[in-house]
């Protein structure tokens, strides 16, 4: 382990208030990391008792324009009413509860809640089915599952309760099932004194979206977690934060949702936006009209949204004040050329820095990311050592204190990197370009290719919304390439194959030229966002 990047993370976890603090700042493997060894830490306390009671915490909106808001001071009061309600259900230190929850300000407060009295949670996405519930209430033996009857989706009430007591019903261990009220009036709670856990306690398990396997059950540290989400968020978005309204997109269900809508900023006494309901609904002006309406200055969301809200026009956004807007963010997929410049003129008036990050489930909070002079160029950040395989696999040679602690119920085999599974290249510069999943990359006449390379050419067409390539199995080349493209509305198909495949000759070269070009009116995504290229393929 560098001694270099052990004192930086002790420096990073210094900005935290410890009740005791650690005996050993590293102790393990990469496989089996340990980090603030003895030192005794609480999420809840630090997002909340540390912060101004009466600066405002959360916004909530949904898209029927229901607004609720939270001071830090009373988002406290229902994390020690929720504390209180879960003491009382028997819920103690170590315990797993399931929220099956929309992005409500009750979602965040029992999160919290959960936290305060050592409890772990497991946030499972408001969307996934009653089979997804029912295998994660086994594997983890959660004790409690906490639900409401509905989240709201474009108008229309979408059942949960009811999903829930289905997925219930299939197991033969007994949960014990809570449906909260939506938006009742909560009578305000005394302090339930915050639970002091070991660094190396989990904080929370969460399910990975299962792009390529069977979703695993991640469980992340609370010390080193929250010193890499602490320390990431102060280095990117914070500053910018403090000037108004912080507002990420991803839902709770999502490892963005846990470190950027909910422990990141919260802990640095940003007031957060959350919102409820489709991004397009009621109209395509939505997004804008929230930025305008709550003052946002830093909005962090996926580049699929972006793409999508750019084929809808201009138009939506021209009728909106974005001034306050003064960082961009970008996470998940790719940000490509064509999509970052138009976010950067339309949305950021070419004012806003942008800052685009790469991490992952695993790795807790980012660990590749841009900076506001890098025009979208990402760099491993400060305490992250990464490097190209031979494969050209990114590999991460140092463990962090973010990465997760194992997976649930499985013993991990020991290692001494980190393989994160996508493919990517390093310059001169030491500038990261993310080339996609390994197992995307089209091995073609000898030549390794990116998907992302020959999509990022493809959607320069202002005809195409979205593209996909990907690798189909051919006796003479090995593979040959196999384009999956979207169209604008309202865009004319005539000639646009030829079109595509004559600017991939001339911008990537002949070996990039496709062998087909199939037009579909979507592309398989996970609930994050990312293109599932393993369906095309087959």
């Amino acid at each position: 382990m560098n001694k270099k990047t052990i004192k930086f993370w002790e420096k990073e976890a210094e900005k935290l208030e410890w009740k005791k603090k650690w005996t050993r700042s590293f102790s393990g493997t990469m496989t089996k990391p340990h980090w603030f060894l003895g030192g005794k830490i609480n999420a809840s306390y630090l997002c909340l008792d540390k912060n101004d009671p009466e600066k405002l915490a959360l916004i909530y909106e949904n898209e029927l324009g229901k607004t609720i808001e939270l001071t830090y001071g009373e988002l406290l009061s229902q994390v020690n009413y929720w504390a209180a309600k879960l003491t009382k259900l028997n819920v103690k230190k170590g315990d797993v509860v399931i929220l099956y929850l929309p992005l409500i300000p009750e979602a965040v407060a029992i999160m919290l809640a959960c936290a305060r009295i050592g409890a772990i949670h497991a946030v499972i996405f408001a969307g996934l089915g009653y089979e997804s519930i029912a295998e994660r209430i086994q594997e983890t033996g959660a004790k409690l599952v906490i639900t409401t009857e509905y989240t709201l989706r474009r108008g229309k009430q979408i059942p949960l309760e009811s999903v829930v007591e289905k997925a219930v019903k299939t197991l033969n261990n007994k949960v014990k099932v809570v449906s909260i009220k939506r938006n009742e009036k909560i009578p305000k709670a005394k302090n339930i004194p915050p639970v002091f856990v070991e660094s190396n306690h989990p904080l929370f398990v969460l399910y990975t979206s299962g792009t390529t396997k069977k979703p695993k059950g991640v469980v992340h540290s609370t010390g080193g977690y929250l010193t890499q989400v602490y320390s990431t968020f102060e280095r990117t978005f914070a500053e910018a934060a403090k000037l108004g309204t912080y507002w990420c997109t991803a839902d709770i269900g999502w490892i963005t949702g846990h470190s950027y809508l909910v422990y990141g900023p919260l802990m640095h006494g940003s007031t957060v936006l959350i919102y409820e309901g489709a991004p397009d609904y009621p109209d395509a002006g939505q997004l804008w009209r929230l930025i305008e309406k709550h003052k946002v200055s830093a909005f962090y969301t996926a580049p699929t949204l972006i793409r999508m809200v750019k084929s809808l026009g201009e138009k939506f956004i021209k009728k909106y004040d974005l001034s306050s807007l003064k960082i961009l963010g970008s996470v998940g997929e790719v940000l490509n050329e064509p999509t970052r410049k138009w976010y950067s003129r339309v949305i950021g008036h070419n004012k806003c820095p942008i800052i685009d990050t790469w991490w992952q489930t695993e790795t807790g909070g980012f660990m590749i990311a841009s900076d506001k002079k890098s025009n979208g160029r990402k760099k491993p950040m400060e305490g992250i050592s990464a490097k190209i395989s031979k494969d050209g696999e990114l590999v991460i040679v140092d463990p962090w204190p973010g990465k997760f602690i194992r997976i649930w119920g499985t013993t991990l085999k020991a290692g001494s990197i980190y393989q994160t599974g996508d493919a990517a290249k390093i310059d001169k510069n030491g500038f990261v370009y993310i080339l996609g999943r390994t197992d995307d990359t089209i091995s073609s006449a000898g030549h390794r290719i990116s998907p992302i390379e020959l999509e990022s050419i493809v959607l320069e067409n202002d005809r195409v919304m979205e593209a996909a390539a990907v690798g189909q199995k051919d006796e003479i080349k090995g593979e040959k390439i196999v384009l999956f493209v979207v169209m604008k509305k309202g865009a004319k198909k005539e000639g646009l194959a030829e079109e595509i495949s004559l600017g991939l000759r001339q911008k990537f070269g002949a070996i990039g030229t496709p062998a087909a070009v199939n037009f579909v009116t979507e592309l398989p995504k996970t609930r994050s966002g990312k293109i599932i290229r393993r369906a095309l393929k087959k």
